[in-house]
């Protein structure tokens, strides 16, 4: 009785606290305080708190973190003591702050449970809540969120398409309270599987029964992972140990729901992010930080997933790209060709540039002397075509002058051969036989012209008198 007076008491002065604490609007940096479910090192909490960073970086947000633990810690007894932790812890730390995000159903149960004592009036955005329903937040008008909603039905349908020949599925899940709430969630799907596979979950079960159980199993089975951190006694396993227990002792293909598994053990599936849940709880809070209301703020019941594949346990189960569905990511994919050799690909990208740039300056080298060529034969033949053209018209001054001279030589009658001639009056036998004087001839056979004229001894001899006359002259 004495400890419960003194938790309300504890609340009454941290509430009194909180209002004395409000905004006034001269302080700069928003104080955001991180509630967690689990504890620092956990693969998915640590991925939320990264994504959470990403979204509210920022000089002008400052975060806090606390981790419930409640991975390893359990029941309504540690809650109070939480409680008590947290309440006075507030009152010596003295911060306010102006919103509150917080991770996993512990840790949103906490702040609906005793969250209006603890920090009145301080919006609160949720994140990673497996089965969410309304009713969680019944009452809670200021708080909102992103849910953690796992596509059971897409990993199911994934491990039908990979394995055709395996019929059993065994379900993995913890006792916790969040493997009650995800087997709640996951019941009614399995009767619309009861054609293709038939379930057996794996629930109670103590950490050093599980190897044995695992070597059992067959070549008809498949492993959904889902929650592996505690057994029926409360003894712990981290998700690392865990996967690496369950893969150690089976030789049948595992499948998950989340990415702290991956890389580890599972083949793979439609995975839920813990960076991406926080991320995008960050962005709500940041919307509020800036002066958005939480009413205008709507939960988000579907965070993006990924389809991630370990190349590993691909090749240990047989299976290729081709078989996987369209958008799958491969990862630990071995190195190529060209990741093996990066050296001697750069140095034959390096020569293949260059031998390229070579040809390049070739091939323009020689187009520019076919350009030059053309030139040069266009004006050899414009020379050519000119240097004809004279030569034409010479051959044609030619031609014309030969004719001209062929015409004068047509009028020219030449005498040829032997001529019958008198000796006594100098008569010339014509063609037809007939004497013709020498005057007559030459007219008819040239075209030669006669004038009458006396030569000197003509004149002395038959006009002597005429012939003195000259000669005194």
């Amino acid at each position: 009785m004495k400890r419960y007076l003194f938790i309300f008491i504890l609340l009454l002065l941290t509430s009194l606290m909180g209002y004395g604490q409000s905004v006034d609007g001269t302080n700069k940096i928003k104080n955001v305080l991180v509630i967690h479910s689990y504890h620092q090192g956990l693969y998915w909490t640590d991925s939320i708190s990264q994504g959470i960073k990403e979204s509210l970086k920022s000089d002008s947000v400052e975060i806090h973190f606390e981790y419930l633990d409640t991975k390893r810690n359990s029941g309504e007894e540690y809650f109070e003591r939480l409680l008590l932790f947290e309440a006075s812890k507030k009152q010596l730390t003295n911060i306010h702050y102006d919103l509150i995000i917080c991770s996993d159903n512990n840790a949103l149960r906490f702040l609906t449970e005793y969250g209006d004592s603890l920090y009145p009036n301080i919006p609160v955005v949720f994140c990673g809540i497996n089965n969410y329903s309304p009713e969680l937040l019944k009452g809670k008008e200021n708080y909102t969120g992103v849910v953690e909603y796992i596509d059971y039905q897409a990993n199911l349908d994934l491990m039908a398409q990979l394995h055709p020949k395996r019929n059993r599925v065994i379900i993995i899940l913890d006792k916790s309270y969040t493997g009650n709430r995800i087997k709640a969630e996951l019941l009614p799907l399995l009767n619309s599987y009861s054609d293709r596979f038939t379930f057996q979950f794996y629930q109670d079960f103590k950490l050093n029964e599980v190897p044995r159980f695992l070597s059992g199993l067959g070549k008809e089975d498949l492993i959904y992972l889902l929650t592996f951190n505690r057994d029926r006694e409360g003894d712990f396993i981290s998700y690392l140990d865990g996967i690496g227990m369950i893969r150690q002792n089976s030789e049948v293909p595992i499948y998950g729901s989340w990415d702290f598994y991956f890389g580890n053990g599972i083949v793979g599936g439609v995975l839920t992010t813990g960076r991406t849940q926080g991320r995008t709880a960050g962005m709500l809070a940041r919307r509020i930080l800036e002066g958005e209301q939480v009413a205008s703020l709507p939960v988000i019941n579907e965070c993006p997933r990924e389809l991630l594949f370990d190349y590993n346990e691909l090749e240990r189960f047989g299976l290729t790209q081709q078989d996987l569905p369209p958008g799958a990511i491969i990862f630990n994919e071995p190195p190529g060709v060209i990741e093996n050799h990066p050296v001697l690909f750069l140095t034959g990208g390096i020569f293949i540039v260059l031998s390229l740039f070579i040809l390049h300056l070739r091939y323009h080298r020689q187009k520019r002397a076919r350009r030059i060529l053309a030139d040069t034969n266009r004006k050899l033949e414009l020379k050519v075509n000119e240097k004809t053209l004279a030569l034409r018209e010479k051959i044609s001054l030619i031609e014309k002058q030969n004719r001209e001279l062929q015409d004068a030589l047509n009028q020219i009658h030449t005498l040829k051969g032997i001529i019958p001639i008198c000796s006594h009056c100098k008569s010339i036998r014509n063609d037809k036989g007939y004497w013709d004087k020498v005057e007559q001839y030459l007219s008819d056979n040239t075209d030669a012209v006669f004038s009458h004229s006396l030569c000197p001894d003509c004149l002395e001899k038959y006009y002597p008198e005429a012939s003195e006359v000259i000669k005194k002259k």
